[in-house]
């Protein structure tokens, strides 16, 4: 298996009379050997414009890539040493799963008894031996899919790319192919960039997730770091359903930490940090409008009065059921926020709730730079 490295890869399409659209911009990140990496952004971001150019079937305006250590940029698709599954099966509806399966090999004048081989033991990987002289019209959604894997598979490449595989999949289908190529992937050691705009598949089977948008890639983590310490306020807004809230607030000094509305800062809501703790990164934001990033999940709601200074008073606008959880939407003053609670709670629209923001569980990021701000909590321990 290879490793993927590209450095500051951009790509730009133009058509006569209209605007330039910048599809890359400057994208640098790195597949490691072995491993299931996810290209997650929303619709239009340039996922599949780079998948493409790791392909070979788009060359970028500028910047550099290798695999395993070699630069393929002049070379073409056919000998970069990848396969590509795309979002769309695309078998050739007049031969059988088997016969699509070994069309690729018999164009690489592969031995027919090494076809027949590949194939055995890509079908039983796959679990699709039972249908390997059907025609794709007898298939069902979930095994045309596992046919193409496995075209991409019996060339036994050093990188795959898919291209949102599980997207055209039913729930059911598509929870069970996810398993299933995080299991081949795992048997293999699988070099695999997977891209999608599907959080739970990006979060349930990558080793790391690449967050891109607007053409460039804002963090590449372990999912769990992407998920507790987005390290841009873009990401922190887009990973999560609902997504983090991202609240305005002054930043102040002050004996205790807390969260609360206070009154010599207009009515705004105040995060008082202990002075004494404070990594010179915020301090230098004392008395400054920062965004404050907590999680729905953190967000506690009660209907009963707390203290003051531990909490503020908003109302419920909506609630979202599904299923185990509970989403409420609320508003305080002009603030908007969500919060995550089981589903056993009884909660109303219009209701009066006093909603606490754990100070712990926050994040702090700079409103003009859009980057995190890291910060010192009352024991002296950097959080995130």
């Amino acid at each position: 298996m290879s490793q993927v490295v590209l450095e500051r890869v951009s790509k730009s399409f133009a058509a006569p009379g209209r605007d330039v659209v910048q599809a890359l911009r400057t994208v640098s990140f790195t597949a490691q050997i072995g491993e299931l990496t996810a290209l997650l952004g929303p619709s239009g971001c340039g996922k599949t414009t780079l998948l493409r150019v790791i392909a070979g079937l788009e060359r970028p305006d500028s910047g550099g890539l290798s695999i395993d250590g070699k630069d393929v940029l002049p070379l073409p698709a056919k000998d970069r040493g990848v396969a590509m599954v795309f979002q769309q099966p695309a078998l050739y509806p007049h031969l059988t799963a088997r016969e699509n399966l070994a069309f690729g090999l018999r164009l690489r004048k592969v031995p027919p008894r090494e076809i027949q081989q590949r194939i055995g033991e890509t079908a039983s990987l796959l679990e699709i031996s039972e249908c390997l002289d059907r025609l794709p019209q007898h298939l069902s959604g979930g095994q045309r899919q596992r046919v193409a894997l496995g075209r991409a598979m019996v060339r036994r490449p050093g990188v795959y790319l898919l291209d949102e595989p599980l997207s055209q999949l039913d729930t059911p289908m598509r929870l069970q192919l996810r398993q299933d190529l995080r299991r081949i992937q795992q048997e293999l050691g699988a070099t695999v960039i997977l891209v999608t705009h599907d959080q739970s598949d990006a979060f349930a089977i990558a080793d790391r997730v690449a967050v891109m948008i607007g053409g460039a890639i804002l963090q590449c983590d372990r999912p769990r770091e992407i998920y507790d310490t987005p390290a841009r306020v873009e990401v922190a807004g887009f990973i999560g359903n609902p997504p983090m809230n991202l609240l305005p607030i002054i930043l102040a000094a002050h004996e205790e930490a807390s969260v609360r509305f206070g009154s010599d800062s207009g009515g705004k809501l105040q995060l008082m940090l202990p002075n004494a703790h404070l990594l010179p990164e915020l301090k230098s934001h004392i008395g400054k409008e920062i965004l404050l990033g907590i999680r729905p999940e953190h967000v506690t709601i009660a209907s009963n009065s707390v203290p003051d200074d531990s909490a503020i008073t908003a109302r419920i606008t909506s609630l979202e059921y599904s299923g185990a959880d509970l989403v409420v939407q609320l508003t305080a003053d002009s603030m908007k926020l969500a919060a995550r609670v089981p589903a056993e709670i009884n909660f109303a629209p219009g209701q009066e709730v006093r909603v606490a923001l754990p100070f712990p569980k926050c994040l702090c990021y700079d409103p003009v730079s859009g980057s995190l701000i890291p910060w010192h909590d009352k024991s002296g321990v950097v959080s995130r």
